[in-house]
């Protein structure tokens, strides 16, 4: 949004030089094109007035010149600092999955389990929760412990949709949502799928969150270990999902 509004805001002002600098050409021409008066006096005020308007030209030029020239660096800053922060977004989201796949999956081995809910998931339904329950703008003025103490809230919600899960919650220029589930079965597995669109329908009534990744851990019918992830990113106010992640 803010790249659409200075892109337009700078062919605005490119317009504005144009039609200025058009206008100088005219009085150029009616300053530098008559024919000089024949009396000196005349011609002295005409010369006068020529010099004038020469440093006017001048000094707006220069002056128009800056003002583009510093429109334009904060144009690519802007977009160097959203670059940067969306940088920064994917490695944490990359760190904490790995981190959290990484200890589910030594504990799931070592124990020998096939899923470690005890209970069927259940079906989430559409305002099952309320998203105004939670600090979404609190969590981006960097309140540790208050993120913790929401990120534990989520994670125990979901708990009954997904299973048990490790939930984290990135701050940049908006949230990133991550949350890992842990050791479920394929019947568990299938369930906490069906939830899961349903889940993000709700996240995405909170503009404070930009991107929800799951990844889900789950024993096939074959007890073996997988993993599938899905990623949903806001696009125009809508949280879609990233098609052409495996």
């Amino acid at each position: 949004m803010l790249f659409k509004i200075l892109t337009f805001g700078l062919i605005a002002i490119v317009l504005l030089v144009s039609l200025y600098f058009i206008r100088q050409y005219l009085v150029y021409l009616n300053f530098f094109t008559i024919e000089p008066p024949k009396s000196r006096e005349k011609l002295r005020e005409l010369s006068i007035k020529r010099q004038k308007q020469q440093h006017k030209v001048t000094n707006v030029s220069v002056t128009l010149v800056i003002v583009f020239a510093l429109i334009l660096s904060f144009i690519l800053f802007s977009l160097m600092s959203v670059k940067k922060d969306t940088d920064i977004i994917k490695d944490q989201v990359t760190s904490q999955k790995k981190k959290s796949t990484d200890v589910t999956e030594n504990s799931l081995n070592t124990s020998g389990s096939q899923g470690t809910s005890t209970e069927a998931l259940k079906n989430y339904k559409d305002q099952e929760w309320s998203i105004d329950q939670y600090d979404w703008q609190g969590l981006l003025k960097n309140d540790k412990k208050l993120q913790t103490s929401e990120e534990i809230a989520l994670s125990s919600l979901l708990k009954p949709y997904i299973g048990e899960n490790n939930l984290t919650i990135i701050k940049g220029t908006s949230l990133t949502v991550s949350i890992v589930g842990v050791g479920l079965s394929q019947e568990e597995y299938n369930q906490a799928q069906d939830n899961l669109p349903l889940i993000v329908a709700d996240l995405n009534k909170e503009a404070q969150v930009s991107i929800v990744d799951f990844t889900l851990t789950f024993y096939d019918n074959d007890s073996k270990l997988n993993k599938k992830s899905r990623m949903f990113y806001q696009e125009n106010g809508v949280l879609k999902e990233m098609t052409n992640k495996k």
